[in-house]
C-alpha cells in the first residue's frame, strides 16, 4: 500500500502498487470497495482528488503516467508522460491543475511538472501553484 488519503465525504482512499488497484474504506461502515487500473502492468503510487471530485493517480508503471478515476462513472483517463519515469508524488493546485514530480536513475529526467487537463485554462506559460 502506498499513498493514503481523506476525499471531501470523510471516504479513505489508498493505491495498492501491486496488484495495480486502487481502493475506498468508507470509515463508517468498514466496507472496502477496490477498482484495478485497466492497463496491464500499472502502479498506483499516489492519489489526490481535484476540486470537482475526481481522483488523480500517479502511476509508477507504464513509464510514467498520469490517470484521472471518475469515481461517479468509474472511469480512468491516461496522460501518459513524455520520459520513461515513475512520479511518485502529486499535488492538486486551487485552478485544478496536477503538479507532479519524476524520479530516474538519471539525474537528466528528474523534473517538476505541471499538467492542465483542462487546456482552456491556460492563460501564460507561466505556472503557480
Amino acid at each position: 500500500m502506498r499513498r493514503v488519503f481523506a476525499d471531501h465525504n470523510g471516504m479513505i482512499w489508498y493505491a495498492l502498487e501491486w496488484p495495480g488497484k486502487i481502493g475506498m474504506l468508507d470509515p463508517k461502515t468498514n466496507k472496502m470497495v477496490e477498482y484495478a487500473l485497466p492497463l496491464k502492468w500499472s502502479f498506483p503510487y499516489d492519489i489526490q482528488e481535484d476540486h470537482e471530485y475526481n481522483l488523480w493517480i500517479a502511476d509508477s508503471g507504464q513509464g510514467g503516467a498520469l490517470v484521472k478515476f471518475d469515481p461517479r462513472t468509474k472511469n480512468f483517463t491516461y496522460y501518459p508522460y513524455v520520459q520513461r519515469t515513475d512520479m511518485p508524488k502529486i499535488e492538486v493546485s486551487n485552478e485544478n491543475s496536477i503538479w507532479y514530480t519524476t524520479r530516474s536513475a538519471d539525474s537528466k529526467d528528474q523534473a517538476l511538472g505541471v499538467l492542465y487537463p483542462d487546456k482552456s485554462k491556460i492563460q501564460t506559460l507561466a505556472a503557480s501553484y
